[in-house]
């Protein structure tokens, strides 16, 4: 039989999660990171969201 752990609907405590600290050069989730805010031009997204005047 399963032994499940038991699920606490109504948590007491909350767990302060601080991206860069976990975001390490070289891992896997680092890379769309680094290439979202570093090497993709995201300057034509701009135009298109600029209100017309």
């Amino acid at each position: 039989m399963a032994r499940f752990k038991h699920y606490d609907d109504n948590p007491t405590s909350m767990v302060v999660i601080n991206d860069q600290d976990q975001l390490q050069p070289g891992s896997f989730e680092y890379d769309p990171c680094y290439l979202v805010s570093e090497k993709l031009d995201l300057s034509a997204g701009n135009a298109i969201s600029q209100p017309v005047k």
